[in-house]
């Protein structure tokens, strides 16, 4: 490991060896985040339908450290509790990641439509054209 894995602690600021994957906290604050994680977890397990910031609050932990396990899809609330977490495709309300059900299932067969015209000659491909942020197929030559 060289000078490039050296990053500044997002929890406390102290400069510390990277070990290149996950959130870029130093071992304290990684165990103190671990260890507030279990909390929560075990405090939803025990008491299912709660909200967000009945669960911050309960914990003692911050709301934004809590959506942030919610985006990671290491915690689900139960039932329809108040997450605060919109579909980044379509803005529906979702329980935790970052896309919604219909969302990732609609990527997922236009995913499977592409690699499988990726199987045909050049030809007789679908064109595809970029605008903006968004892709549009406009049909076969």
């Amino acid at each position: 490991m060289g000078l490039d894995n050296v990053k500044k602690c997002r929890g406390c600021r102290r400069i510390f060896q990277y070990p290149g994957y996950g959130p870029e906290l130093c071992p304290t604050c990684r165990q103190e985040d671990e260890e507030m994680f279990t909390k929560v977890k075990t405090y939803l397990r025990d008491n299912p339908g709660r909200t967000l910031a009945q669960t911050a609050e309960d914990c003692e932990v911050p709301k934004e450290r809590i959506r942030a396990w919610l985006k990671e899809e290491r915690l689900e609330f139960s039932g329809s509790g108040e997450t605060g977490l919109t579909c980044e495709k379509c803005g529906k309300q979702i329980q935790s990641g970052t896309i919604c059900a219909e969302c990732r299932q609609a990527m997922s067969r236009a995913a499977g439509e592409i690699m499988r015209s990726m199987d045909k000659p050049v030809a007789e491909r679908p064109k595809v054209t970029h605008t903006g942020d968004k892709m549009r197929f406009l049909g076969r030559k």
